[in-house]
């Protein structure tokens, strides 16, 4: 019947809408949720990135700031060393002009001994010299005591 055929082609419409209706509402929001995420997902990956360049900046900060103390306790550490080389230079000459003034004053002493011996040498030696020469002179005087002995005794005869 023409009656129950546009009934069931009405309803059909009708329930063909209400099924287009509800399957777009639902794509909508399914299209919206989707949007939301995807705008979700982009303001994170936005946070994210930011967090991560804060922490590479603030890594890179603390390894400036490292290598500027770093540098500031080398330098420091270089001025002392090059302090301590200066100490020690000074106190090499000081040690070195001790040793050089100890070393003099050796050889003077060396030398000035040196001299007394040579003159008590000098001396022994005139002593020696004058005792043998005294011991001569007497040899030799008994020498001609004897010989003037002999000589009386060789004409007494």
């Amino acid at each position: 019947t023409l009656e129950s055929k546009t009934l069931k082609s009405k309803s059909t419409r009708v329930i063909r809408r209400w099924t287009m209706q509800a399957l777009a509402q639902s794509l909508d929001t399914w299209h919206t949720h989707a949007h939301t995420q995807n705008r979700q997902r982009h303001v994170m990956g936005k946070i994210i990135k930011r967090i991560t360049h804060m922490a590479a900046s603030t890594a890179i900060d603390s390894w400036k700031q490292h290598m500027r103390d770093a540098t500031h306790e080398h330098a420091k550490n270089q001025r002392t060393l090059y302090v301590a080389r200066k100490i020690v230079a000074r106190m090499m000459c000081k040690v070195l002009s001790e040793t050089v003034e100890t070393w003099r004053w050796t050889v003077q002493e060396i030398q000035q001994d040196r001299e007394a011996e040579s003159r008590r040498e000098k001396v022994k030696r005139t002593i020696i010299t004058r005792m043998m020469n005294h011991s001569l002179v007497i040899v030799v005087e008994v020498w001609r005591a004897y010989v003037s002995v002999q000589k009386a005794n060789t004409f007494k005869m």
